[in-house]
């Protein structure tokens, strides 16, 4: 380990470090981006909502699922649901984990 006359860390070695700590952010954001998924509808990564099982899609542009069904008059009903993904107990614990510092 190369050391100054102050006995301080040289410039190099600072520098390593920040970039070893840029490529662990850069893995965990792609881990994250990985897990999360994406919404079959436009495409954008979904978001974990803190505190509940849910991750869904917050791209204002992206119209959700269109469901139509038919009444029992023969009207036809149009819905449309947001694009979301529900995660079971071990996922809640990863997105937990993974998501902690993003927030």
């Amino acid at each position: 380990m190369s050391m100054n006359e102050n006995g301080r860390k040289s410039q190099d070695q600072k520098t390593f470090k920040n970039k070893k700590n840029t490529n662990r952010e850069e893995q965990r954001e792609k881990s994250r981006r990985k897990f999360a998924g994406t919404c079959r509808m436009c495409g954008s990564v979904l978001s974990y909502i803190s505190g509940t099982n849910v991750m869904v899609c917050k791209n204002p542009s992206c119209k959700g699922i269109v469901k139509k069904r038919r009444n029992g008059d023969e009207e036809t009903v149009t819905e449309v649901l947001p694009v979301f993904r529900c995660l079971d107990e071990k996922g809640m614990e990863i997105a937990s984990n993974l998501f902690a510092e993003a927030e």
